[in-house]
């Protein structure tokens, strides 16, 4: 005789689900007392589990972090992509990460328990790498997400997604330098012609073309001691010589045209921008004015005895 049962294993039974039959047999009158037997049998729930964490970093030093970042363009964002197995039977892991660069993804490599090749075993940490460089075309926000597939050894396999935001910056300036003869103006970007002990009054023009704020700094070595002021807002914001980006600030100084000055007299303005990350950017700007040509005076002398008293 046989007799038949099914039973769904569930992650309550990983640690073994045990199956006992007992059957009783009975004779006919007179013949012997009932007999019993039984058998019990044992089955292990399979549970396959996963877990995909995705940090980044800028540049090689500092720690990686699953936060959002702030980047320049040109800075190089490593990423790192943890795999956890959090089930009781191996996985054979493979990455699909198409925003990291062409080239620079590596791995699977052991962080903790046994990874054999790509399989990793249960309770064990595996690590991904890559990295990428940002690009203008990734303002205003880069984001990257890495997917790992697990394949347990029966049944379907798995997946775990981890993503990263990246905030990305561009830094950029326009310096434009302006003369003119009267403190008042108009002002322009024209050669200008000058008399000695003429003062020549300056406006330097300075544009944030990028999408972050800039620090302010300017190099303007033949503006007179003391005339140098600024940066005050044209547009935007200025605090503290910080220039919100797309805003536009100004400096003036002047001048006082002298003998010892070149002929013709360049001036050049040189500003600095510091953004709140990546490199300075800066601009240039010059200026020229020429003296005006002095007049040539002719001296006669008389002939003697005819000045007359």
């Amino acid at each position: 005789l046989q007799w038949t049962c099914s039973h769904v294993l569930t992650a309550a039974d990983v640690a073994g689900y045990t199956n006992t039959a007992a059957a009783q047999g009975t004779p006919p009158p007179g013949q012997g007392s009932a007999v019993t037997g039984q058998a019990s049998v044992i089955a292990y729930s399979n549970t396959p589990g996963m877990q995909v964490i995705k940090l980044q970093r800028d540049g090689n030093t500092g720690s990686f972090t699953t936060s959002q970042i702030t980047g320049s363009v040109g800075d190089t964002i490593n990423y790192e992509i943890q795999v956890t197995n959090t089930g009781n039977v191996p996985l054979t892991l493979a990455i699909s990460d198409p925003h990291c660069d062409a080239g620079t993804l590596s791995g699977p490599s052991a962080v903790s328990g046994t990874l054999n090749g790509n399989v990793l075993a249960a309770g064990g940490v595996a690590q991904y790498t890559c990295s990428h460089v940002l690009a203008a075309a990734d303002i205003p926000q880069y984001t990257n997400a890495g997917t790992v597939t697990g394949t347990p050894p029966s049944g379907p396999p798995l997946t775990g997604t981890g993503i990263v935001v990246a905030n990305v910056t561009q830094a950029g300036i326009q310096v434009l330098k302006l003369q003119s003869l009267s403190a008042s103006g108009p002002f322009t970007s024209t050669e200008l012609t000058a008399n000695v002990g003429q003062t020549i009054y300056y406006e330097i023009q300075a544009t944030n073309t990028g999408n972050t704020s800039l620090t302010l700094a300017i190099s303007d070595p033949m503006c007179d001691a003391g005339t140098l002021q600024g940066p005050v807002a044209l547009s935007g914001t200025v605090s503290s010589g910080v220039l919100s980006a797309g805003g536009e600030a100004q400096y003036t100084c002047s001048h006082v045209l002298s003998t010892g000055d070149a002929n013709p007299f360049t001036n050049t303005a040189v500003v600095t921008g510091t953004p709140p990350v990546g490199p300075q950017v800066s601009g240039t700007s010059s200026v020229i004015a020429k003296k005006a040509a002095v007049l040539a005076k002719k001296v006669f002398r008389c002939p003697a005895g005819t000045v007359k008293k």
